[in-house]
């Protein structure tokens, strides 16, 4: 999965998209927005993470277990 930032979609946006789909186990698809939102603004996005009272441990494993893949398929 590429994720994409459409023109005009705001970093909170991408955060609430991701925490309604990290609300539904989707960890994948979630942290694929949240790294989306880093690109667009990193402050902003580790406000918002930081914010969060559950599943940033599932988030952080998603994100480790891509970098254990050595690149392969994680979202661009």
């Amino acid at each position: 999965m590429t994720a994409v930032v459409r023109p005009g979609v705001s970093v909170s946006k991408l955060c609430e998209d991701g925490d309604r789909l990290l609300r539904a186990g989707d960890l994948w698809r979630a942290t694929s927005l949240y790294m989306s939102a880093f690109r667009t603004h990193a402050a902003s996005t580790v406000s918002h993470m930081r914010k969060l009272e559950s599943g940033l441990d599932g988030v952080i494993s998603t994100l480790e277990s891509w970098l254990d893949s050595h690149g392969e398929n994680p979202p661009r």
